[in-house]
């Protein structure tokens, strides 16, 4: 890191990453399946820490390779308009640097345009949001034998995501498509994050199309500054719910961005974190007789 320099300033400066790059980079050469990059990001409370937040939500896009080629340079020209090179949602609505110079209704007008941006392409909008009470009391109180593979609200939503786009593109392509996972970098949580594609391809049928699972960085990456934004506004929806049901309305922007983009998405429920703990635990089961006897059930 040069010297004098914040990491957060660090990362501002670092490089963007093509989309040709990241797709060489995931994907065996010469695939003749559709090929597909999910971007997943995910939003706490302002602190970005786990035991802070009432509401917790994994969100991102599932789209084509083709499509985040087409998207990128889109992106790029509407940033360079306001001088910016790189999106980051929150660093946006509060204006915050590098978006310290603009106007709060530029700000505005270049949310707008960005979400203008995501909804003219093919993308599927994915999203999984729980309360952090639940998890408390469902996962941590009742499954505490599966922490050690489960011990983050964070995997138990990022999991729901990929299903979603797994099951999305099964079914439109027969299974016959490939499928690269790429999540906004999160120290603490790269390594589990790391394993998990080995646990879904050895012991689940819908982990078979998965080829590669990576962190990255919004800053290089445009299509995880596009999961950002849209994580963003799904997080502040779930908050506003949260807080005042009674009074709750939409945000007119998420609605708009909503209406163009197709979007699968859940919330879960404690009845469904019982439901997805109890498969995770047998998971755990499946590994645990694999590693004892070097024979799968899919075998």
């Amino acid at each position: 890191m040069p010297i004098g320099l914040t990491p957060k300033a660090a990362r501002a400066m670092m490089p963007l990453i093509s989309v040709e790059t990241m797709a060489l980079a995931v994907f065996p050469h010469l695939i003749p399946e559709p090929r597909f990059i999910i971007v997943i990001e995910a939003y706490l409370d302002d602190s970005g820490t786990h035991d802070g937040s009432a509401v917790i939500v994994v969100a991102g896009f599932l789209g084509s390779v083709d499509e985040w080629l087409k998207i990128v340079p889109e992106w790029q020209k509407r940033l360079k308009l306001d001088g910016l090179h790189r999106f980051r949602m929150t660093d946006c609505v509060a204006g915050r640097a590098p978006f310290d110079g603009l106007s709060e209704p530029r700000r505005n007008l270049l949310i707008d345009d960005l979400c203008s941006l995501i909804g003219a392409r093919d993308l599927l909008g994915i999203s999984a949001a729980m309360l952090r009470a639940d998890w408390d009391a469902v996962v941590a109180a009742e499954f505490p034998d599966i922490l050690d593979v489960l011990d983050s609200p964070y995997y138990a939503l990022s999991s729901s995501c990929i299903q979603q786009a797994v099951k999305h593109t099964s079914d439109r392509f027969d299974g016959k498509e490939s499928l690269a996972i790429v999540y906004d970098c999160r120290p603490q949580d790269s390594p589990k994050q790391l394993a998990l594609p080995g646990l879904y391809k050895a012991h689940t049928y819908w982990g078979q199309s998965i080829v590669a699972m990576t962190p990255g960085l919004s800053a290089q990456f445009i299509p995880l500054q596009a999961a950002d934004l849209f994580a963003n506004e799904l997080y502040r929806n779930h908050v506003g719910r949260h807080n005042n049901p009674e009074a709750f309305t939409a945000h007119p922007r998420l609605v708009k961005l909503m209406r163009n983009v197709p979007l699968e998405g859940n919330f879960m429920n404690r009845d469904a974190l019982r439901r997805q703990s109890a498969r995770f635990r047998d998971l755990k089961r499946s590994v645990a007789e694999v590693e004892h006897t070097g024979v799968s059930h899919d075998d």
